[in-house]
């Protein structure tokens, strides 16, 4: 199996490339499949919803050799609702014999999207996801037939056959970025206080965070974020994590600085946090993790790490959340919610970004 740019080749037919869907930006994506060998191979596309059991497939037409078929990676189901599978498999059917004909390249499915900003990216390669796993009848019509993509495919899950071993997880400890200088103060995230009580929504002030930068070298996949927090008064409610792309501020545009880029939505958010579980002024590492599937993050690219209070109450106005700020900044730079906008300077907060291999 090999990767050119958007195009990959599939030359065993119990071998898939595995690719992962942006969480964000959904689109359909038109796929020319290729046969360069010498038999008749038939193009099937898998949808997974956790990277290693395929749940429903698209198949194409037959191509016999040399020739070529458009097929479709569809966005939506024919209800119009986005799928919530997040992993496509590229892969054939052959129904004679691989080792008695000449597979050569195989098919080549040919991609159409921006090399640059691609809805779909390369997440591994997996020689044995067709044989450990019933790959299920067509729960899917094909693309191009006029009854359209139905909403429900099959669902082959099955417990594992005894003595089978789980496949290993990879352990969510590889360090991507942290801001752990001594404390100096805080800052407070709340919401304006509107007649007896202010609720947060994503623009009412009630998010902070600061921009950090993936390691060249390998994807990694976002699973924990922690931040140093505390409470004043009582609020009630929840905070999570959010994972943005980042953005010339607009703040002051003079400035090299960073915000998140909240127009086209957020990459991952974390799993709820309870603001009761806050010890009070007292700050504490407070961990936001992440559920699979994780966003895989871009090595070299730098994005950026927020905490939001988005569904928490401040009724009094001494109700707020306490985040502590370094001493020294630790490079890049801070944004807050505030109303409609989000401000920079060149602060900084306390922070710990922690991530797995993809």
């Amino acid at each position: 199996m090999v990767e050119c740019r958007n195009r990959w080749f599939v030359n065993q037919s119990q071998c898939a490339v595995q690719l992962r869907r942006m969480e964000t930006n959904r689109s359909t994506v038109a796929v020319r499949v290729t046969n360069h060998s010498d038999v008749p191979l038939t193009p099937i596309i898998g949808l997974s919803n956790n990277g290693t059991t395929i749940v429903g497939t698209i198949q194409g037409t037959e191509i016999v050799p040399k020739a070529n078929t458009m097929m479709l990676i569809p966005a939506k189901d024919s209800n119009d609702v986005l799928f919530k599978e997040l992993y496509v498999f590229l892969y054939y059917s052959y129904s004679g014999d691989e080792s008695l004909v000449e597979i050569g390249n195989g098919l080549e499915y040919d991609l159409m999207q921006y090399e640059a900003f691609s809805l779909l990216f390369l997440y591994g390669n997996q020689c044995d996801i067709l044989d450990n796993n019933t790959i299920p009848s067509i729960g899917w019509v094909p693309v191009d037939s006029p009854e359209g993509v139905p909403s429900d495919p099959v669902n082959p899950d099955s417990p594992d056959q005894p003595g089978d071993d789980p496949d290993p997880r990879p352990v969510c400890d590889t360090l991507i970025e942290q801001c752990t200088t001594p404390m100096a103060s805080y800052d407070i995230i709340t919401c304006s206080y509107v007649d007896d009580a202010a609720i947060c929504d994503a623009f009412c002030g009630c998010g902070i965070g600061h921009t950090f930068t993936v390691p060249r070298g390998d994807y990694v996949a976002l699973c924990q974020a922690q931040f140093d927090l505390g409470k004043s008064g009582s609020p009630t409610g929840f905070v999570y994590a959010r994972l943005y792309e980042s953005i010339a501020c607009n703040f002051d545009p003079k400035v090299e600085r960073l915000m998140p880029d909240t127009d086209t939505g957020y990459l991952a958010q974390s799993d709820p946090v309870n603001i009761n579980s806050l010890s009070g002024i007292t700050s504490e590492w407070i961990s936001f993790d992440f559920s699979e599937p994780n966003y895989c993050m871009k090595p070299g690219v730098t994005y950026f790490i927020t905490v939001m209070a988005l569904d928490s109450v401040f009724a009094e106005q001494d109700d707020f959340l306490l985040i502590g700020k370094p001493l020294e900044s630790c490079g890049g730079n801070m944004a807050w919610a505030y109303f409609d906008y989000w401000a920079c300077n060149a602060e900084g907060i306390r922070y710990k970004i922690y991530g797995k291999p993809c």
